[in-house]
């Protein structure tokens, strides 16, 4: 109703020996100070857009190094299994040390999960890439649909465009974007 606003306040405002010293903010304040960021932002919205551009282009780029050292690791790792075969049957044919036997399996066996440990790592980090590919994507197609300067706060602008903002007890707000942008609002 009329008589009442929503806040925002730090989580860790009354808690603990060190409470935050942070104020409450009001929301239509964020939504205000949220207008005049992107209003900055949005200053030269063409090298901004190629800028974000050139990010997505090197995270695709990095994303497909990972493709590419993947498969060298996949054929290392199928080289290793060969091997790993070849010292089996040799194992199973002809009279061979025993010590010597485990110390060449256990190389190969060494060899093997080492591969495979830095692939499935890479496989992670692509698929943190191209999640960030498609933050950006997101990011470039709210700014291109956004007028020159938004004149009401919607939503949507918030979601594709913030990633999150930080509060600091000397009256500022600093809204740090998906694009790694930051920009500093005083309240």
């Amino acid at each position: 109703d009329k008589y009442r606003r929503a806040i925002w306040r730090c989580n860790g405002k009354y808690k603990g020996e060190s409470k935050c010293g942070t104020y409450h903010l009001y929301e239509e304040d964020i939504k205000r100070h949220f207008l005049s960021a992107v209003g900055k932002l949005m200053t030269d919205r063409e090298r901004l857009l190629d800028d974000c551009d050139t990010m997505r282009e090197t995270l695709l780029a990095a994303a497909d190094e990972i493709d590419r050292e993947c498969e060298t690791l996949i054929e290392k790792m199928d080289t290793v299994s060969a091997l790993t075969e070849r010292l089996i049957a040799e194992n199973a044919s002809t009279a061979m040390s025993q010590d010597e036997y485990n110390r060449r399996y256990d190389g190969f066996s060494e060899r093997y999960n080492k591969a495979e440990k830095r692939c499935e790592a890479l496989k992670r980090r692509k698929v943190t890439l191209l999640f960030e590919v498609d933050m950006v994507e997101c990011f470039m197609t709210e700014i291109r649909l956004m007028p020159e300067l938004p004149t009401g706060f919607n939503e949507s602008h918030w979601n594709a465009l913030v990633d999150h903002v930080t509060v600091y007890a000397d009256d500022r707000m600093v809204f740090s974007f998906k694009n790694g942008s930051e920009i500093t609002e005083n309240f």
